[in-house]
């Protein structure tokens, strides 16, 4: 289940990682077509990140070989 999170969400997830360097990651996975970021012009304004259909299919490989190597011990 792929759903859109927020930032300070995200950051949550990711205990201990700096606003700057979450904000990196996620501009560069954002370059890379592997996050879509939506931004909502409302009061009080958002963004919203979610994986694209690249994503998706990078998280499903890494799963893939993460099963892999599990079975390989």
């Amino acid at each position: 289940n792929y759903k859109s999170i927020r930032f300070n969400q995200l950051k949550r997830e990711l205990n201990g990682i700096t606003d700057l360097m979450l904000a990196k990651i996620l501009k560069n996975l954002v370059a890379e077509n592997i996050v879509h970021r939506e931004q909502f012009n409302e009061i009080p304004p958002h963004v919203e990140y979610s994986l694209t259909e690249n994503g998706k299919n990078l998280v499903e490989s890494l799963s893939n070989i993460r099963q892999w190597v599990s079975e390989q011990n």
